[in-house]
């Protein structure tokens, strides 16, 4: 039988993973009371089939026995569950925006990632990747700009999904950069997105749930062979 608390919800987590981060985010943000079993990704324990036959992180497991999966479902759950919590806006365009904002840094962004990854050794690709990160970038710099030109959040003064599912990825994207030997600082046209960049990670509920720089590193070098 796997470990699991019998009256507090259970997170198989890794903190090495951007998704999982997710869950760990919006849980203390909600301020849900919870139990935290790390799961190590590249020596994962034999009960941890029993728990997700995926074997995937995160998993969630209910107080109920009920198994949630999947990073973005499982924050719309804990939002909608929690809706003193805030991380989800009550009307239905919000709702759309917060969806579609995610929707577009995992297809444009995310990917490129691990092009510049990819491509560490190849400096034409690499050139094309970095200004195609560039150019995506000041894409979610407008977007922010036109939900809210203040922010610091997505939302303005409201933390919400919209931010917690994306930010998770900055910090990996920003280490590919550092790891290709490139750089964003100085890129014009990123000024709010550096505002909402910094503003969410500098609080108490990211530093917490994120893994040290050395252990993603360790992490992401199975991408550079």
């Amino acid at each position: 039988m796997y470990p699991y608390s019998e009256t507090k919800i259970s997170l198989y987590n890794s903190k090495i993973c951007p998704y999982a981060q997710r869950v760990a985010i919006a849980l203390e943000e909600a301020k849900i009371s919870h139990e935290n079993f790390e799961i190590d990704l590249s020596n994962k324990p034999e009960w941890f089939e029993e728990v997700n036959p995926a074997s995937k992180v995160p998993t969630m497991r209910l107080p109920t026995g009920e198994i949630i999966v999947e990073s973005f479902l499982m924050i719309e759950y804990i939002a909608e569950q929690y809706p003193e919590s805030k991380l989800m806006p009550e009307s239905p365009l919000d709702k759309y925006k917060v969806r579609f904002f995610v929707e577009y840094f995992g297809t444009k962004v995310i990917p490129l990632m691990f092009k510049l990854i990819h491509a560490y050794k190849d400096e034409t690709v690499k050139a094309e990747a970095y200004s195609e990160i560039v150019e995506e970038l000041r894409v979610v710099n407008k977007k922010l700009l036109e939900n809210s030109d203040t922010g610091p959040f997505f939302f303005g003064k409201d933390f919400t999904i919209a931010d917690i599912a994306t930010i998770t990825f900055v910090e990996r994207l920003e280490m590919a950069l550092e790891i290709t030997n490139l750089e964003i600082k100085s890129v014009s046209g990123l000024e709010r997105y550096n505002v909402w960049k910094s503003t969410i990670m500098a609080k108490p509920s990211y530093i917490s749930s994120l893994a040290t720089r050395e252990e993603l590193m360790e992490s992401y070098k199975k991408f550079m062979k």
